[in-house]
């Protein structure tokens, strides 16, 4: 639950927001703390640059579902076409993605298999002022070719590679490969 918004703020209360234990042993310097707030380690800071603050982080953009495990919840922000990701409170600020590009196309006349796009996996952290957005581009699947890249912001799950056709075609690369002509047993694209 977010700390207050006005009135006195205690120490133990950002510590407490910060996920330790009341009446513990706490810092205005320790990174859990100052990370409410995004600051850096002896950054000058004042008490009320906590009101409001919370270790949850929160942020809009694409069709939000809940998912819990190990009782705690997550929020699954997904795109399905290009958007905005904007991040409105950092809270613990570590951010977990999955970015995939666009499927290629198969190919024809005893053609090879579109290759997969590519995914990508992590987790990220960022600062700078509130609210932070990130524009997402979801890449589209070939309709006779490569798929299209997708991205958030610099980070890119490129596209899958058309599959081979007659009578020579090889498959493209992409983020997977697209599968050689079959009859004659054309080269597959390799993955990047």
């Amino acid at each position: 639950m977010p700390l207050q918004s006005s009135g006195q703020i205690s120490l133990n209360d950002i510590h407490i927001e910060a996920g330790g234990t009341t009446g513990t042993e706490a810092s205005i310097n320790d990174t859990d703390i100052r990370d409410l707030i995004d600051k850096s380690s002896a950054t000058q800071m004042s008490f009320s640059e906590w009101y409001g603050a919370s270790n949850v982080a929160s942020a809009t953009g694409g069709t939000i579902s809940t998912y819990n495990t190990g009782g705690k919840d997550y929020q699954i922000h997904t795109f399905l076409s290009s958007g905005t990701f904007t991040i409105t409170n950092y809270g613990q600020n570590l951010w977990e993605y999955m970015c995939v590009g666009g499927g290629g196309s198969g190919g024809y006349d005893a053609g090879g298999g579109g290759g997969a796009g590519g995914m990508r996996v992590g987790t990220f952290s960022t600062s700078g002022a509130l609210p932070k957005q990130l524009t997402i581009t979801v890449g589209a699947g070939g309709s006779s070719g490569s798929g299209s890249n997708s991205s958030i912001s610099s980070l890119i799950g490129y596209g899958g590679g058309y599959g081979g056709s007659w009578p020579s075609t090889v498959g493209a690369n992409g983020g997977s490969g697209g599968g050689g002509l079959g009859s004659s047993g054309g080269a597959a694209g390799t993955g990047v």
